[in-house]
């Protein structure tokens, strides 16, 4: 195995980044960055607490991230013979500070009622819990998309729908079909409420911790 090593003076303190730097992407915008580097051993107190878990990598190297990469977890040693101590070191980052929101649908069975609606999933990375604002969710993410009635005189019959009232966190519209008209509410997605009628995406919440930073995942329906 090659190293790469210095020859100045003033460098016989640093810690030198080796060749073999390896970067994952993942789909929340999530980057780890694996990176080896080497040290002399009569300098090990002084780089452990250089690579102690939260602060930056240092070699100043955050690409492909666009605020920083932080160490997570603690740093592996590798003492060698010749005076020299390898570090194994993963830090954590981001390349984006938007959600990634994937659409889908959710059905719902009431009675004789087939209704499909338009729902979403988001996966973000942020320092801190983060709002709706910051998921932000194409305009339309939730809302009714269609509905059949299967009526036993006829056959199926297709709806459309109208808002009759807007709360925020309850719409409610008339799904209209050609021979009946129903109401329903929509619950806004994450509500929970105490009706037994309305159509609700509950929220199902995950997260992962990575040192300073952490991956959410917001999944409703």
């Amino acid at each position: 195995m090659s190293y790469t090593l210095f020859n100045s003076t003033s460098a016989a303190t640093d810690l030198i980044a080796q060749p073999g730097r390896s970067v994952n992407t993942f789909p929340s915008g999530l980057v780890r960055v694996d990176q080896v580097y080497l040290g002399l051993t009569a300098n090990a107190a002084a780089h452990r607490a250089i690579l102690a878990v939260g602060n930056d990598m240092p070699d100043g190297d955050t690409s492909p991230c666009i605020d920083g990469l932080k160490i997570f977890p603690e740093t592996q040693e590798r003492r060698r013979e010749d005076g020299w101590t390898e570090y194994i070191v993963s830090a954590y980052g981001r390349n984006k500070t938007t959600a990634t929101v994937s659409k889908k649908v959710i059905l719902y069975s009431v009675g004789a009622m087939s209704i499909f609606r338009n729902s979403a999933d988001a996966q973000i990375v942020s320092a801190s819990f983060p709002s709706m604002a910051e998921l932000a969710f194409p305009t339309g993410s939730f809302d009714p998309l269609s509905a059949t009635y299967n009526n036993d005189a006829a056959a199926a019959e297709s709806g459309t729908f109208q808002v009759s009232a807007d709360y925020g966190w309850s719409t409610i519209y008339d799904i209209v079909f050609p021979s009946v008209t129903f109401t329903r509410a929509f619950f806004a997605p994450g509500v929970v409420g105490t009706s037994s009628s309305a159509l609700k995406l509950p929220l199902n919440l995950t997260s992962r911790n990575f040192g300073y930073w952490t991956e959410w995942i917001f999944a409703y329906g």
